[in-house]
């Protein structure tokens, strides 16, 4: 997100505030093992993975292009990046506050609660005038954290939130590229199963023709051809599963996309080998798994001490 031209020159003195209500939050340092204590599985390794684009492992164009396009388009992840923006935006206003209360004389605080006194608005400097969304949108707000004792502790809540905000979306796009990978795998999968179906049922029809025309010589009975019936009978049972099992993945990836149900029956309807992986598997130590997922980062932020707006 872009921040407003005059949100630059404040960092400084933010940091230089947030020092003076008290100490930063420090992730607690726990002493964990450099290796797992038993050895890896086959075809796993410990060392933890090299990238976070896990799908591109699978050499497969089409889920690269899934992936990239459900990124774009999906629905929940642009609602969650709606919300780090408004968290963002959050933390810019509040820290102008910081800013106009330490360097605008009294008149300014009279502007922030809602005077309308064109010779008040003198003080307040004339790039943060100019913007006249900015100076519609921030006033409203400024009424209200004017007013806070420790703004600058406010400050540091309020960026928690949007850091919280943000691993919010990352465990958005975690669950979405998750889901994605997994669909696809399993309309992979039903239409290999379905390929397999068809050969059989093709193989088994030959058999109950054999049979049948063996029983007509008299070289096997009609319990044989029963036997050869029922089983190709129950090939073909399978078939309307699987061609269901088809249709919700295309559905289900349609919607991840973000678009109607079914729109991408023209791409996807035609066969392709399933996804296998490399053979070897960057699983790494279940601690820094702990590390690398936005969930429990989230929480993280989200436990630190707020102070409520007034």
């Amino acid at each position: 997100m872009r921040q407003p031209s005059w949100a630059l020159p404040v960092v400084s003195s933010l940091l230089l505030a947030g020092c003076a209500v008290g100490p930063n939050y420090k992730r607690p340092q726990a002493a964990v093992p450099t290796q797992w204590t038993v050895a890896p599985t086959r075809g796993t390794e410990t060392k933890s993975p090299e990238t976070d684009e896990w799908w591109a492992s699978f050499q497969d164009p089409e889920l690269n292009s899934l992936v990239e396009r459900s990124a774009s388009r999906n629905l929940d992840l642009k609602l969650a990046l709606e919300r780090v923006q408004k968290h963002g935006q959050r933390v810019a206003l509040l820290g102008r506050v910081i800013f106009l209360r330490s360097t605008a004389r009294p008149p300014a605080l009279a502007i922030a609660r809602g005077s309308s006194r064109q010779s008040d608005r003198k003080i307040l400097p004339s790039s943060f005038l100019s913007n006249s969304i900015i100076f519609r949108e921030t006033f409203p707000l400024l009424g209200n954290w004017m007013s806070l004792e420790e703004p600058a502790g406010a400050w540091q809540a309020a960026t928690a939130d949007a850091t919280a905000a943000e691993e919010n979306r990352r465990d958005v796009l975690v669950i979405l590229l998750g889901d994605v990978g997994r669909v696809y795998a399993q309309l992979r999968g039903f239409q290999r199963r379905l390929e397999i179906a068809n050969k059989n049922i093709k193989t088994q029809q030959d058999t109950l023709d054999l049979t049948s025309a063996r029983a007509k010589a008299g070289l096997a009975t009609e319990l044989d051809v029963s036997r050869a019936a029922a089983q190709l009978e129950s090939t073909r049972a399978i078939v309307p599963s699987l061609l269901s099992g088809i249709d919700v993945s295309i559905h289900r990836l349609s919607v991840l996309l973000g678009e109607e149900p079914g729109a991408l029956r023209s791409e996807l309807e035609k066969a392709s080998p399933i996804p296998s992986a490399g053979p070897e598997v960057d699983v790494g130590l279940p601690s820094d798994l702990l590390k690398r997922r936005p969930d429990i980062r989230r929480s993280e932020r989200n436990w630190l001490p707020r102070q409520p707006d007034r």
